[in-house]
């Protein structure tokens, strides 16, 4: 409406007042929003809930927003909650089968972790590489240029023995 962007029901009610900030994501409770390339969260009427200063934002699910300033320093947002949960020096990756990949560098390196869908760690960053946890709740994992699988908890099931672990038709191989 009149180059400027809001949010109105189908009975022509506004629900998020127009304004020259653009909506990227909608959800009832909170917005990602965009102006001049940058992002930032508002409530559903309106009011700044952060600053719009992050350069980018990723949906890790429907409940939890990564939005990264300066490269490496993120923050999740948790809609439920309607707070920022955590910030630091990490990356997050999108929620896959109930859990959220994500990495810290520690001493120089970058590690992976897993969290679970809340955003809680419950596997910290010990991993050089680590993959997406499959449907049957296992995840590789590599330390020391080897591979093996650990379960939702980190506890190893396969220890890191293998050059490789792939995944053929929800097995294993």
């Amino acid at each position: 409406k009149d180059e400027k962007y809001g949010v109105i029901d189908i009975n022509d009610k506004i629900l998020f007042p127009f304004s020259d900030i653009r909506i990227t994501d909608y959800d009832p409770r909170f917005l990602v929003v965009e102006k001049d390339w940058k992002y930032g969260i508002f409530d559903s009427k309106g009011k700044s809930v952060t600053d719009i200063i992050y350069d980018n934002k990723a949906i890790l699910n429907s409940n939890l927003i990564q939005l990264q300033v300066d490269g490496f320093h993120n923050v999740i947002f948790d809609r439920s909650k309607g707070r920022i949960i955590e910030d630091g020096e990490f990356f997050c990756e999108q929620e896959v089968n109930g859990m959220i990949k994500f990495s810290n560098m520690i001493d120089g390196k970058r590690l992976y972790g897993f969290r679970d869908s809340t955003g809680k760690v419950i596997v910290e960053p010990v991993f050089s590489e680590g993959g997406n946890y499959l449907k049957n709740g296992l995840a590789p994992v590599k330390i020391d240029h080897k591979w093996g699988l650990i379960n939702k908890k980190g506890e190893f099931i396969l220890k890191p023995t293998y050059l490789e672990i792939g995944e053929s038709n929800d097995a294993l191989g």
